[in-house]
């Protein structure tokens, strides 16, 4: 299983390779909702979570990834993060487009807290 170490308070251009962090965002409608940023080779991406919610939900981001405590200092993503050779974010497999990274990671390092535990908008 893939790990990721999370950083609280840094910008996506910071971020070490196997790191990420969350980060408030704001919709073209103005609701709020919470953006991952993930930096893996060979790229930096981000998808919208719904922390505290179990596997793949509609939100004010589209499409958004399920992330849950799984331990100590430890949240897990669902489904799996499928960065696309077009650098398009798809969950789970795609059909007919090749992986450029495809996991299903585990957040480590995650501090308590943290504003966006408390699951909800921003």
């Amino acid at each position: 299983m893939t790990e990721l170490r999370y950083r609280s308070f840094l910008e996506p251009d910071d971020l070490a390779l196997g790191e990420c962090t969350i980060k408030p965002c704001l919709s073209e409608k103005g609701d709020r909702y919470w953006h991952m940023w993930v930096r893996v080779e060979p790229t930096v991406f981000c998808v919208p979570v719904a922390p505290n919610v179990v596997g793949p939900s509609e939100g004010p981001g589209g499409k958004t990834w399920g992330l849950c405590r799984s331990g100590l200092n430890r949240w897990q993503i669902s489904p799996s993060i499928n960065v696309l050779e077009s650098k398009d974010v798809h969950q789970g497999h795609h059909p007919s487009e090749r992986s450029l990274w495809h996991q299903t990671p585990a957040l480590v390092e995650v501090p308590d807290l943290e504003r966006w535990q408390l699951g909800g908008a921003p």
